[in-house]
């Protein structure tokens, strides 16, 4: 999945998401889903590790490179 799917998924998730109050639906407006997306992916950054040891003793970059583009990616929505 690349970073624009991602970040729209996640944007997506939390802008679909409305809960019960009392009588009313409430949702999130758009820049409170951008906020609880960013949110999730600085959590996912913290503890992502930047490189990695495979047992074959290669170094591979991690997964934080990914994070970082799906956290602009989602800041541009």
């Amino acid at each position: 999945m690349t970073p624009l799917e991602k970040a729209k998924e996640l944007f997506g998730k939390y802008w679909a998401y409305t809960w019960h109050n009392g009588e009313k639906i409430v949702g999130l407006t758009k820049q409170a889903a951008k906020q609880c997306a960013l949110i999730a992916v600085d959590e996912i950054i913290q503890i992502v590790p930047t490189v990695y040891v495979t047992d074959d003793n290669e170094i591979h970059s991690g997964h934080r490179q990914y994070w970082q583009k799906v956290k602009q990616e989602i800041q541009k929505l």
